[in-house]
């Protein structure tokens, strides 16, 4: 079972800028659901205390930190009118009679848009001093 780091009541509560409007419903648990694996993709090389048994982590700095990343990629995506699979960043042009397609403007080395942790999930992360390279007070406890 995958671990989602936010609620829904912790994403209306994050909130969002004026004249955005956040999913809700199933729509919401399924943006947080995929946003928190960015999160852990984010993480990777991380270390920091997680219950054994849901695998969530258990310090309230960093758990804070995780939903607050969480929430600011369904934001994110909210924000920009891109959806979590990334796909609506593909094409530049699509029609349907007579099919015509045009590929996005996204490099091979770029990741499509919606697809990577957005700069403020980023930051979320870092101030709490879970990113790889940031120096911050450590996280872990012997």
């Amino acid at each position: 079972m995958a671990r989602v780091y936010a609620t829904q009541t912790q994403l209306t509560d994050y909130g969002a800028p004026q004249g955005v409007q956040l999913p809700e419903g199933a729509a919401a648990a399924r943006a947080l659901r995929v946003a928190s694996t960015l999160v852990d993709k984010a993480l990777k090389s991380a270390v920091y205390d997680t219950d054994p048994v849901t695998g969530l982590p258990t310090g309230p700095t960093v758990a804070e930190a995780m939903a607050n990343a969480t929430c600011a990629q369904v934001v994110a995506w909210a924000a920009s009118g891109v959806d979590e699979t990334g796909a609506a960043g593909q094409w530049q042009n699509v029609s349907i009679g007579s099919v015509q397609l045009g590929r996005g403007t996204t490099s091979g080395s770029e990741p499509a848009p919606g697809t990577a942790l957005c700069q403020q999930g980023l930051t979320e992360l870092e101030v709490a001093g879970l990113l790889p390279g940031t120096i911050g007070r450590p996280v872990w406890t012997w």
